[in-house]
């Protein structure tokens, strides 16, 4: 099932269902108005778009098993997927490998040639596009402090990792401030879903100028899980 929400008036309205049953899908709002969506039990090595006129299609020229096939990759999980500038879609994660994903037509998947540095594995961990086709990744997987960027503003993504953080987490959150700086916030070491056992109470944030991190005031509250 799918639905719209209609902020104007608080209400919800079905529209046609998708063509598979999802969960743990993303999707995407694209420039054009409409939705695409890939992913998630059910429908996993499947794509779809929306559209207000027509509903969902199936996009048969992207074969998303090929990305479910990549080592250690939980093939239900939300794919990293955001608009780049050109306005193709960039596959980042947390697979090692990255795509780009045309959403119009029947689609296609790109292999872009670039990969996830070092031996960071980014699920579980936060991002933000923190500036036009500049996206921040930072913690994941193991309870990392690693992060690094991803720069999309060109037909090769530009991987550059960056300056630890003080503090190792999963299930942070990422925000970006009106000043274009990062604030990961929450999360835990244990890896433990749902649980507060090793909770990062100091937020950090990320100057995207410096590309240094600086502590904040502790939280008395954990928040863990997104």
């Amino acid at each position: 099932r799918s639905s719209l929400f209609d902020w104007r008036v608080n209400t919800w309205t079905r529209t046609p269902d998708m063509n598979d049953p999802r969960w743990y899908n993303t999707t995407v709002a694209l420039p054009n108005g409409r939705a695409w969506t890939v992913s998630g039990d059910g429908g996993s090595g499947t794509a779809e778009r929306w559209d207000a006129a027509s509903g969902w299609s199936r996009l048969t020229g992207i074969n998303w098993n090929t990305v479910l096939a990549e080592p250690g990759y939980i093939n239900r999980w939300h794919p990293f997927l955001l608009v780049a500038p050109d306005g193709r879609l960039i596959h980042f994660g947390p697979t090692d490998t990255m795509h780009w994903v045309s959403p119009d037509g029947s689609g296609s998947l790109l292999n872009t040639g670039t990969v996830v540095p070092g031996g960071h594995y980014p699920k579980e961990g936060s991002w933000v596009m923190y500036d036009e086709g500049r996206i921040l990744v930072a913690g994941g997987g193991t309870s990392t402090n690693a992060a690094y960027t991803v720069d999309v503003r060109t037909g090769t993504p530009v991987i550059t990792p960056v300056a630890a953080m003080t503090f190792k987490r999963q299930f942070a959150n990422g925000v970006v401030l009106p000043n274009g700086e990062v604030m990961i916030i929450g999360g835990n070491t244990s890896g433990l879903k749902f649980n507060d056992t090793g909770s990062i109470l100091t937020p950090e944030i990320w100057n995207p100028t410096t590309g240094q991190w600086r502590s904040m005031a502790s939280a008395d509250v954990p928040r863990n899980y997104h």
